[in-house]
C-alpha cells in the first residue's frame, strides 16, 4: 500500500474530484518524503549504515579517522571501524569482569605515597601528575579543603584529588591505603583507564615534598645545609653548584630526574618550582668549578646575567647587576630530587589484564585467586588470633626475681606477662606448692594474663618498690576450656593475601544464640567494642565463619558506677567503705579505689551490709582510716554491651552462645612484600572464582577470537628455580617448599 492508498482509506468516498485527489496526492507525496528523510537520518546514526561525512563523525567519536590522502571508500572504512570497535568493546567488557572478580587495583595503574598521615601541607601547595594522555596537570591544595591543612588526613587528600580529576571529566581517583603491618594510612592514586594502557605518574610539586610519592632520591644528609651557587650559563639554563657546607649526594642523581625546589631561601630569589634535571656532575672531595653541580632550565627566570660555564662568575654589582646567587639549603624538603615513576598495571604484584598481541588472539592474565569468593580455612589462610587448646597453660613467676614475679590483684586474682594473641578460657586448676585452687576464668589481653579463682588462692604477698603486690611463688596454670583452632591442615597459617579484609585483636563473645536465616537489630555480648560503625567476622577460623556483618554502634550495659567515698577504714585484712550514694556493688564484684593516700587499688567485695556500705578483703594487713576522700568505681560483672546490628544482614549459619565476634580493621587485602619474604609459603586458595571468571569471559568473547589465559602468581620466591641445582641431593630451594591448596 502506497502513501496515496494509505490516506485514501481514511477519507469519505463521496469526496472526489480533481482538486480533492490532487490534495490527497500532495499529502501522500510529502509524507513519503518525510519518511525517506527520517530513514536517511536514522541510517546516519549508526556505524553499520552511515556514510560519507556522517560515517566519519561516528567513527571519530571512537578516535578512528579516515586518512584523507588515501581516498578510502565508505565500505572499506566502515568494515575497518566495525572490527576495531568490536575489539575495543570486547576488551572493555573483559576488564569490567576482571575488575569485578579481582578488584580495581588489578586492572588500573596505581601508586602509593611513602609517608603516612597526617601531612603538614600549606595553603597554595601544588601537586603535579599525569595520567594516560600524558598531560601534566597541577592540583592546588587550599586550606578550605581540610579541617586542618597542617594536619591533613590521607582521606582528605584523596578526596581533593578525586574531586579535581572528576571536574576535568577524567575517571582517575584516589583512595586511602592502610598498611596492616604498621596500621598506618597512606594515599593511593589510580589511573583513569582500565587495562594495560592505564598509567599514573607523579611529577613533583611542593605538596610532594610532604606526601613523597615515589621515587624520591635518597639525597638526605645528616645536616642539610648545602650552600648552592646559582648561575645562568646559556639561555635559560641555570646551574646549581656546591660551594660550601655539606657535600650534596649528587652521585645519586641522573639526567631527566626532577628537582623540587621549594625552600624559603630559594623562594626569596623566585627560584622555586619543579624542574627537569638537564645535566649533573657528582662532586669531588671539595667544591670545584667543574664538579658538584646540576642544571635545570627555567624560561621564566631572568634575574641573573649569563656567565661562562666552568669559570667563577664575576662579582655582583647590586642593585642592578647579578651574576650569581648563593642560597643555603635549610632542610631536606627545601631541595629534593625524584625520579618520576610511571605506574603501570602489569608492574604490580597482582594484575588482571587483557591484551590482543596478534590478530584474533586475546591474551588474558589472571591472578591465581579472586577476591570475591567466601573464604574459610580450606584453600586459604588467615592470621590466627588463637593458639592451640593448651596455649594458656604454663608455669609462671620467679622465686628470686621480684620484677618477674606474679602480681597479686586480690585474694582470688593474679596477673602475669604472657605473650601471644588475646584469648580466654574457663575452668582448670592453679597450683602452687601443694595447693590446688579451682580456676573460674582466665583472660589474656595485651600480653598479660589474668587468672580469677573460685576461692582464695592463699599465695603469700610481697610488695615491690613501686607498691605493687607480688608473690615469690611459682604458679602452674592448667586451663580446662579454651577455644581451639582447627589443626587438620598440613601448614602453618599466615595472612590470607587475597581476602578483602584484615582483622584486629578486639573481639567480643555472644551472650545468645544466633540462628541461620535470622536478621538481628541488637545482640548482647560479653565485652565492649569501639562505639562507632564497624564490621565483624562471626566465628573466625571456624567452619561457621561468616561476615563481614556491619554493626552501627555499641550501647554499654554496665559502665563502672563511680561514687564518692564518705569514709574508708581497714582493720587487719577487712576493708570497710561507705559512700554518699548507693554504690551498686554485689558480693564477688570488683571495685577500684582512687584518690586516697593509702587505700588506692583493686579489691573484691566480700559483703554488702547496705546500699551505701561494702566490705572487701585487702591483700596486706594494716590499721588505717580516712574520711571524705576519693572515689570508688564498681564493676558488677565482666563488661557487657549491646551491639546495634545492621538489620539488612541475614545470617547463613548458626552461632552458639560464646561465639567470637572479631573486629575487622580494614576492607583492603594485605599487600605482601614484592620478594615474598613476609610469608613462608604461597597458598593458591580456592579456584572456583577464577574458573567462573574464565567461563564468563569465554561466553562474551566473539566467535573467531582465540583466548589464551595465563595465571599470575605474586612472585617466584618459593616457586621459581631458587637454588638452580640439578643435583638430586641438593635440589632447588623451591622443590623443598610445600605449596598446597585446592
Amino acid at each position: 500500500m502506497d502513501k496515496y492508498e494509505h490516506f485514501r482509506q481514511f477519507i469519505a468516498e463521496f469526496i472526489q474530484g480533481p482538486n480533492s485527489e490532487a490534495m490527497i496526492q500532495t499529502l501522500a507525496d510529502e509524507q513519503g518524503r518525510l519518511d525517506k528523510l527520517s530513514r536517511a537520518v536514522t541510517d546516519q546514526l549508526t556505524i553499520s549504515t552511515s556514510s560519507s561525512i556522517y560515517l566519519d563523525k561516528r567513527l571519530a567519536d571512537l578516535f578512528i579517522t579516515r586518512p584523507p590522502e588515501l581516498g578510502m571508500s565508505d565500505i572499506s572504512f566502515r568494515k575497518m571501524g566495525i572490527k576495531i570497535t568490536a575489539a575495543k568493546q570486547i576488551t572493555e567488557v573483559i576488564h569490567v569482569i576482571l575488575e569485578t572478580f579481582y578488584g580495581e587495583e588489578t586492572v588500573r595503574a596505581n601508586i602509593s605515597n611513602t609517608v603516612a598521615e597526617p601531612y603538614n601541607l600549606e595553603d597554595g601547595m601544588d601537586f603535579i601528575f599525569a595520567l594516560e594522555d600524558g598531560i601534566e596537570r597541577v592540583l592546588t591544595f587550599n586550606s578550605t579543603d581540610f579541617i586542618n591543612i597542617n594536619q591533613a588526613k590521607a582521606s582528605e587528600v584523596a578526596a581533593v584529588f578525586t574531586r579535581f580529576v572528576r571536574t576535568q571529566k577524567l575517571n582517575s581517583f584516589a583512595k586511602i591505603f592502610n598498611d596492616l603491618a604498621t596500621n598506618e594510612i597512606y594515599i593511593k592514586l589510580f589511573g583513569g583507564a582500565k587495562g594495560p594502557y592505564s598509567t599514573v605518574t607523579v611529577l613533583g610539586g611542593e605538596a610532594n615534598t610532604v606526601l613523597r610519592f615515589p621515587n624520591v632520591r635518597g639525597t638526605e644528609l645528616d645536616v642539610n645545609d648545602t650552600a648552592w651557587e646559582i648561575t645562568r650559563t646559556v639561555g635559560s639554563t641555570l646551574r646549581f653548584r656546591w660551594v660550601g657546607n655539606s657535600k650534596p649526594a649528587l652521585s645519586l642523581i641522573y639526567p631527566d630526574d626532577r628537582v623540587m625546589i621549594y625552600g624559603q631561601n630559594f623562594k626569596d630569589f623566585e627560584l622555586d618550582g619543579t624542574f627537569v634535571v638537564k645535566n649533573v656532575r657528582p662532586p669531588l672531595a671539595g667544591p670545584d668549578l667543574d664538579a658538584g653541580w646540576f642544571e635545570i632550565e627555567n624560561d621564566a627566570f631572568a634575574g641573573i646575567r649569563s656567565t661562562q660555564a666552568g669559570t667563577a662568575p664575576p662579582a655582583n654589582v647590586p642593585p642592578d647587576t647579578f651574576y650569581s646567587y648563593t642560597v643555603i639549603q635549610a632542610s631536606f624538603n627545601d631541595l629534593m630530587f625524584m625520579k618520576p615513576v610511571k605506574a603501570l598495571p602489569n608492574r604490580q604484584i597482582r594484575y588482571a589484564l587483557a591484551w590482543e598481541p596478534a590478530d584474533a588472539l586475546l591474551r588474558i592474565y589472571m591472578p591465581a585467586t579472586t577476591s570475591i569468593v567466601s573464604r574459610g580455612l580450606v584453600g586459604a589462610s588467615h592470621l590466627h588470633l588463637l593458639y592451640s587448646k593448651t596455649n594458656l597453660n604454663g608455669v609462671y613467676g620467679s622465686e628470686t626475681d621480684l620484677s618477674s614475679a606474679v602480681e597479686v590483684i586480690s585474694d582470688r586474682a593474679i596477673r602475669y606477662k604472657q605473650f601471644g594473641y588475646d584469648n580466654n578460657g574457663t575452668g582448670g586448676v592453679l597450683t602452687w606448692d601443694a595447693n590446688e585452687i579451682e580456676i573460674d576464668y582466665v583472660k589474656r589481653e595485651q600480653f598479660r594474663t589474668t587468672v580469677i579463682c573460685k576461692e582464695p588462692h592463699g599465695l603469700p604477698v610481697t610488695v615491690d618498690s613501686s607498691g605493687i603486690s607480688k608473690t615469690l611463688k611459682i604458679v602452674d596454670i592448667e586451663v580446662a576450656l579454651v577455644p581451639e583452632d582447627l589443626t587438620t591442615f598440613p601448614s602453618p597459617y599466615v595472612v590470607d593475601t587475597e581476602a578483602p579484609y584484615a582483622i584486629r585483636s578486639e573481639f567480643v563473645t555472644s551472650r545468645s544464640k544466633v540462628f541461620a536465616g535470622s536478621t538481628l537489630t541488637t545482640l548482647e555480648v560479653d565485652g565492649i567494642l569501639p562505639n562507632k560503625p564497624g564490621e565483624l567476622l562471626f566465628d573466625l577460623n571456624k567452619d561457621t565463619q561468616e561476615g563481614p556483618v556491619r554493626y552501627i554502634g555499641v550501647q554499654a550495659q554496665n559502665a563502672p558506677n563511680v561514687v564518692n567515698i564518705t569514709s574508708i577504714s581497714q582493720n587487719a585484712l577487712v576493708l570497710t567503705i561507705t559512700t554518699n550514694s548507693p554504690h551498686g556493688a554485689i558480693p564477688n564484684s570488683f571495685v577500684t579505689v582512687a584518690g586516697t593516700s593509702v587505700f588506692d587499688g583493686v579489691y573484691e567485695v566480700n559483703n554488702v551490709p547496705n546500699a551505701t556500705t561494702m566490705v572487701a578483703i585487702a591483700v596486706a594487713p594494716q590499721v588505717a582510716s580516712q574520711v571524705g576522700v576519693g572515689t570508688v568505681s564498681v564493676i558488677v560483672d565482666n563488661p557487657r554491651s549491646t551491639l546495634l546490628l545492621d538489620p539488612s544482614n541475614r545470617f547463613r549459619f548458626d552461632h552458639e552462645i560464646g561465639a567470637d565476634l572479631t573486629l575487622m580493621s580494614s576492607r583492603f587485602a594485605y599487600e605482601p612484600a614484592s620478594d615474598g619474604k613476609d610469608y613462608p609459603f604461597y597458598v593458591t586458595g580456592v579456584a572456583e572464582g577464577r574458573v567462573f571468571a574464565e567461563e564468563v569471559i569465554e561466553s562474551i568473547t566473539a566467535l573467531g577470537i582465540n583466548l589464551e589465559i595465563i595465571i599470575v602468581y605474586p612472585s617466584d620466591v618459593g616457586l621459581g628455580n631458587q637454588g638452580g641445582s640439578d643435583n638430586t641431593d641438593n635440589p632447588p630451594a623451591s622443590d623443598k617448599i610445600i605449596v598446597w591448596g585446592v
